[in-house]
């Protein structure tokens, strides 16, 4: 799917600052050995460092007289490379303590415009202050004068996007259409999770997008992660915001309009739902449009189809029901996560997918 138009007019990242955590689980995970335990890491404030090209002073930023060559096998080994940009490149690298494979972001320092910077600070703020199954992981971040080198956790599965087009998948949609709704019922729980989890963190996401959620492997029942936080920002209870970011075809109507907060990124579930189970986007922008105002005018309008037959009668009346509750204009009539959760769609026994995840190379398709 070619859905990654923009949001007319210039992103603004806010500078938000990561606050204590207080939800300090760190879900089985191995730590390096040189760093603190994920509990000591979520346990410090983010603090300003003047020294470092990010700027950032948290356990999970590494020391300068660390070497990231040091603690990880394969940092420039050309052979592991993942994918690349024109500001870096991503490799997998093993943890030589632990043997645990990671995916490093290798970030060309030179090469990126001030303002791109600010969005690599503005994801590292965020990423340093949560930790969840259904959150990519910030393992930790190394700096050199010239290079900025992000490790995360792995994702191999792919991501949401990629079900679209995946040859097995569209063969359950045709062909056993009641499993193919019960999966997109379980990717919608882990994806309302996630989220519940990071608004709880006074966290907006601002660009949640079938993109930007990832398959942790490529086994039939593995855990999504929510990725890319360049654009999010953090924000106190009744705080409204501005400024004009995202991804078009999942913004909602409130954010078109520049006055929006949390709740647009249940409006992006709504959408996200809606795609999954029709292969098609409700207010367009996944098709190559040149055009932008078409795309705008539907979403503001909020018309979106749930009769034509030949994309929705093999869907049930509940899940039809639940794109509704998401998919509402007025963000204040809109479904809470909460309600979302205890919805009769997301109340029915799961199924077992019968085909893998879409095959990927890198949690960072893309940089």
């Amino acid at each position: 799917m070619g859905c990654g138009q923009s949001i007319p007019g210039k992103p603004a990242i806010e500078n938000g600052r990561a606050g204590d955590n207080t939800n300090k689980g760190n879900y089985g995970k191995q730590t390096p050995q040189h760093m603190g335990s994920s509990d000591q890491c979520l346990g410090r404030r983010v603090q300003p460092n003047d020294s470092s090209i990010l700027g950032i002073d948290h356990e999970r930023i590494a020391p300068k007289d660390k070497k990231i060559e040091d603690f990880y096998e394969g940092v420039h080994d050309e052979s592991r490379e993942l994918g690349r940009s024109a500001i870096g490149i991503v490799r997998r690298v093993t943890h030589k303590s632990t043997g645990i494979d990671y995916a490093v972001k290798i970030v060309q320092v030179e090469k990126i415009p001030e303002d791109e910077m600010q969005h690599i600070r503005n994801e590292v703020l965020i990423l340093c202050d949560v930790d969840h199954p259904n959150v990519i992981r910030l393992q930790e971040v190394f700096e050199t004068k010239k290079l900025i080198y992000i490790v995360q956790e792995l994702c191999e599965g792919g991501d949401l996007a990629g079900l679209l087009t995946d040859k097995a998948y569209a063969l359950n949609r045709v062909l056993d259409p009641d499993l193919w709704e019960r999966r997109c019922a379980e990717y919608t729980k882990q994806m309302l999770s996630g989220l519940q989890y990071l608004h709880s963190k006074g966290i907006i996401h601002r660009d949640l997008k079938l993109e930007n959620v990832l398959f942790k492997s490529k086994g039939p029942d593995s855990e999504l992660k929510i990725i890319d936080f360049d654009l999010s920002t953090h924000f106190q209870p009744g705080q409204r915001h501005q400024e004009s970011v995202g991804t078009l075809y999942t913004a909602a109507p409130e954010l078109l309009k520049r006055d929006y907060d949390e709740r647009c990124d249940i409006w992006s579930i709504g959408v996200m739902v809606y795609v999954l189970l029709s292969g098609t986007a409700p207010f367009g922008g996944c098709y190559g449009e040149k055009e932008k105002a078409p795309i705008i005018k539907n979403i503001l309008q909020g018309y979106y189809d749930l009769q034509s037959p030949t994309l929705w009668a093999n869907v049930s009346p509940e899940a039809k029901s639940f794109i509704r509750k998401l998919l509402v204009k007025s963000k204040n009539k809109r479904a809470t996560i909460t309600e979302a959760q205890k919805l009769p769609w997301l109340q029915k026994d799961s199924g077992k997918s019968r085909a893998p995840s879409p095959t990927s190379v890198s949690s960072f398709p893309t940089l």
